[in-house]
């Protein structure tokens, strides 16, 4: 079961010289801390499509519990995964990259960036990538595509990392883009102790009413 509200902004999106795109509406799914339902977490999710709108998933952790995604991107995105100051946020040994949300904290994926990448052999090309933002104990993170862009280069060919101008059976979004990508996401959601103490309360306070009656 899911629960969550929709926000019906059917905003218009430019990616540079592309036609303006309408946005789907997207949801948030929020958590609900009642171990009896689970909300919506996906283990995969198509996070970049080079056709078609954006397939853009929002997810908000709620009150009295504690959701970490664990997920892994590619070694040459994660030195741009950052926050507001640029520090990178960390992975561990495997590259595995764990996101652990408290109350109020957002994670969302599968929006568009277009950043402007020089071209090795000069001139520029309009690229896109997909979006990927959360909060940790409400320190906001995300893909810094355009740190990405004043780093690195685009090149014809240079297609090794699943990125760049389009290649047979490589279509990209526009000029320039990523290519269409699926991201496996793992979920774990504990329920804060108190929860389980008024469950227990209510419970015992119901057998003990019946009991009387």
């Amino acid at each position: 079961m899911t629960f969550g509200h929709d926000n019906f902004n059917w905003t218009p999106v430019t990616f540079g010289s592309e036609e303006t795109v309408k946005q789907q509406p997207t949801k948030t799914f929020r958590s609900v801390a009642n171990p009896l339902w689970k909300p919506f977490m996906p283990s995969t999710w198509k996070w970049m499509r080079t056709s078609g709108t954006p397939n853009i998933f929002n997810y908000q952790n709620n009150t009295g519990e504690t959701t970490t995604v664990s997920f892994k991107l590619p070694n040459w995105m994660r030195n741009y995964l950052r926050d507001s100051n640029g520090a990178v946020f960390p992975t561990d040994a495997t590259g595995t990259t764990t996101v652990k949300m408290v109350a109020g904290d957002t994670f969302s994926l599968g929006g568009r960036k277009t950043v402007t990448m020089p071209d090795a052999e000069g001139g520029s090309a309009a690229t896109t990538f997909p979006t990927l933002s959360f909060t940790q104990n409400g320190i906001p993170y995300k893909l810094d595509w355009n740190a990405f862009s004043n780093e690195r280069k685009i090149a014809e060919g240079g297609n090794g990392q699943d990125w760049g101008y389009p290649s047979e059976g490589q279509p990209t979004f526009g000029k320039a883009s990523m290519y269409d990508s699926v991201i496996t996401l793992n979920w774990n959601r504990i329920l804060s102790p108190w929860w389980w103490l008024l469950l227990i309360g209510a419970a015992l306070f119901g057998w003990r009413k019946y009991s009387q009656d």
